[in-house]
């Protein structure tokens, strides 16, 4: 888009365009993340037009062939005894777009109740179903969707501020400022309310980690890959690869495991 129309509502077909840029195309994994008020005015006026218009333009770009994840998670459950019924559990904080792709049909949904994620299309089942009980890593759905090295999205936010991915990159190098934590929490699985545990990795809290919403992580990226960006209304859309992204990550978090904080932390609970 050029600079003279950066102020005028986007239009669809801009929406497509921009989308092809990037690399949404036939038979692709994409994950999308997304703010999608950044990008501004719509050319059909209401919130439902501008939600149908991504979602359908995203749809028809990667195919009956291609697969759309994005995340569904309910931080707000944690430390509580809510219900989490994947089907009807509203999502929290993850944006209004994900939240009106979660309640599309054929759209299914992984059984965690602090970090789900929901998928449609031909690799849904192989990213969704019999998720891990951990949040991140192995078998989770980011493990699933790094292994088949997914298009990560990221509608108006720079990816660094958007990035869920860094926090599997965490789980798989066992960064020292984190701890698995147990959760008994009640979920509806095939209709019955069981009480069942899942786990995420969480910061000391008594440690003074100051967090850099990963500046260094993706400074090493940026040097040797690629993030591209399509502009679009006021706003930009991001897209880079996730395989490459977790191999960038994993090396620098190798190099120093304290990358994803503005510096070292002073506290150190779990040293000995």
């Amino acid at each position: 888009m050029s600079e003279s129309g950066r102020g005028q509502p986007y239009t669809y077909d801009e929406l497509v365009a921009a989308y092809a840029e990037l690399g949404v195309e036939r038979g692709r994994l994409v994950y999308l993340t997304s703010d999608i008020g950044k990008l501004f005015t719509f050319e059909t006026p209401g919130k439902t037009a501008v939600l149908e218009a991504h979602y359908r333009a995203l749809l028809d770009l990667i195919g009956p062939e291609g697969t759309l994840v994005i995340p569904t998670a309910n931080l707000n459950l944690c430390n509580t005894d809510i219900l989490f019924d994947p089907a009807n559990t509203p999502s929290h904080n993850v944006g209004m777009l994900s939240e009106f792709i979660r309640r599309q049909p054929g759209v299914r949904r992984s059984m965690h109740p602090f970090e789900s994620y929901a998928a449609v299309g031909s690799l849904a089942a192989d990213i969704i179903d019999d998720a891990s009980r951990h949040a991140f890593g192995p078998e989770s759905p980011e493990g699933r969707m790094a292994e088949r090295d997914a298009l990560s999205v990221s509608i108006g936010l720079y990816p660094r501020f958007s990035c869920s991915t860094m926090h599997h990159v965490e789980h798989l190098m066992a960064v020292p400022y984190r701890y698995t934590k147990e959760y008994m929490h009640p979920v509806l699985r095939d209709g019955v309310r069981q009480v069942e545990p899942f786990y995420r990795m969480v910061r000391y809290a008594d440690s003074d980690i100051e967090r850099s919403f990963g500046q260094y992580v993706f400074e090493d990226f940026t040097a040797c890959h690629t993030i591209r960006k399509a502009d679009v209304g006021r706003g930009s859309i991001y897209a880079y690869s996730m395989g490459e992204f977790v191999k960038s990550a994993v090396s620098s978090f190798k190099r120093d495991p304290y990358i994803w904080c503005v510096r070292p932390p002073e506290l150190r609970p779990w040293r000995v």
